[in-house]
């Protein structure tokens, strides 16, 4: 891409800040995991591990409510103010939480937003997702609500979706020791945990133009994701 993905603009609002709107709407708050040098003026002192909920330039991680719920939660922490115009549904700025595991990729996020998560359950959205739509992410909450098992995947024709996804925090120790035996491949890295894959025949029903999953790799799918989101995009 040769940009920061997190503050590419659609529709006037920042990636970052879209998502961290989107998943408010669903769950109720959100913060950044990240290297807080991006976002310069949100580096939040107090203890990352106090925090009931968390968001990424490239990770989201939440702290679920009952689906559709909104609001904030008694005693919890304010958050910062940042300069990449990611903003609460309120108005609020996000919280930024340093990455554990710098210049490991998304993997590390993972494990980072778990471990200063306090939630059993945690919504885990990349930032580069222009196509999520509320009724996806609150069917998603739902099913993992659901289940036993320790995170709940989408899966389309092409395999897993570990960026838009379900965890357990207790799937935290699985993944962290996957990074320190050199893992950086996200699949590879929940070798050990116990999934739930929802099947693409499920994910369907949300995704009539099969969009859902793609993701902003290139200055083209930039184009195209602003075309759709100015109305121009050809169906």
């Amino acid at each position: 891409m040769g940009r920061d993905k997190a503050l590419l603009k659609l529709g006037g609002e920042t990636m970052i800040a879209r998502t961290a709107n989107l998943v408010e709407s669903v769950v109720g708050g959100c913060a950044i995991i990240g290297d807080r040098k991006r976002f310069s003026d949100t580096a939040w002192s107090g203890d990352a591990g106090e925090l009931r909920d968390a968001i990424s330039a490239g990770i989201v991680n939440s702290d679920p409510l009952k689906p559709g719920t909104k609001g904030k939660r008694a005693g919890e922490t304010p958050a910062v103010q940042n300069d990449s115009g990611a903003s609460g549904m309120n108005g609020s700025a996000l919280r930024v939480i340093a990455d554990d595991f710098p210049g490991a990729g998304p993997l590390g996020g993972i494990a980072t937003a778990l471990r200063a998560s306090g939630a059993e359950w945690n919504l885990i959205v990349a930032c580069d997702l222009p196509y999520l739509t509320r009724e996806w992410l609150e069917f998603l909450v739902a099913r993992a609500l659901r289940s036993d098992a320790d995170a709940v995947l989408p899966m389309n024709e092409l395999g897993a979706e570990p960026l838009c996804a379900m965890y357990r925090k207790r799937a935290e120790a699985a993944i962290r020791a996957a990074l320190e035996r050199g893992t950086r491949k996200v699949t590879d890295g929940l070798a050990e945990v116990r999934i739930k894959f929802i099947e693409p025949a499920e994910c369907k029903g949300f995704d009539s133009d099969g969009l859902l999953f793609k993701n902003m790799n290139s200055p083209a799918d930039y184009e195209e994701a602003k075309a759709k989101f100015d109305g121009r995009l050809k169906r």
